[in-house]
């Protein structure tokens, strides 16, 4: 996100090109695209969990060239699933749940941002639902209006301080954990202050149960403690 804001013709190529060129392939192939899209399409400026219809409108070079990529699929091919998600962590590779476990081990202090609200998303329950929707009869005999936006996260929102000390209570790591406000904390990309997605429409169109984001915390901590 942050290097989005330097690395602007990149982010273009990925986020805008790339989904462009996915786009047409499908089309030409006469197959379903699941794209993954982000709530940083969103300013921040809610203070209710969005929905598929509101209008976006992204404040960082990421949030704007994710939103351009959404609307390049749009224009070139009607059979596709964008999936909205957002504070996606989980057992592999880099994101804030690894981070706050390395830094746990390294320091004794910490301070983390608590005005920023959102939805932690445990990418295991993501993929599951992107397989589930792959898998659906809904998919395998769609409706006209069964493709276009869904949003997905895990269930519940909080703070990226939240999220921390929920990280350090379950892996028992003592730290002197600080809330801070944005402001203390400047980074190169603007972060929406809300950014919660209401899940409703893909819980209803393809009849799902969504965990809460502690307990989705909780397994993928599980897992990652025991290997």
């Amino acid at each position: 996100v942050d290097k989005a804001e330097t690395e602007l013709d990149k982010a273009h190529l990925i986020n805008v090109i790339g989904s462009e060129n996915l786009a047409k392939v499908c089309k030409n192939q006469n197959t379903i695209l699941l794209h993954v899209s982000t709530d940083f399409v969103f300013d921040g400026s809610s203070d209710i969990p969005y929905i598929e219809t509101d209008i976006p409108n992204p404040t960082g070079v990421y949030g704007k060239t994710k939103l351009a990529g959404e609307v390049a699929i749009q224009n070139i091919w009607n059979k596709h699933f964008i999936i909205r998600t957002s504070w996606v962590y989980s057992q592999f590779g880099n994101n804030f749940m690894k981070t706050m476990l390395r830094l746990g081990n390294e320091r004794n202090e910490l301070s983390v941002v608590n005005d920023q609200i959102g939805t932690p998303t445990n990418a295991v329950d993501l993929a599951e639902v992107l397989i589930k929707i792959i898998l659906s009869p809904i998919t395998q005999n769609p409706k006209p209006n069964t493709f276009g936006v869904y949003n997905f996260s895990n269930e519940g929102q909080c703070s990226w301080y939240d999220f921390a000390k929920e990280i350090f209570t379950l892996n028992k790591v003592q730290i002197n954990l600080k809330p801070i406000p944005t402001e203390a904390y400047p980074t190169p990309a603007k972060r929406p202050h809300y950014s919660v997605l209401n899940c409703d429409k893909i819980k209803q169109t393809f009849d799902l149960e969504i965990p809460y984001w502690k307990d989705s915390l909780k397994a993928c901590l599980t897992v990652l403690n025991n290997n």
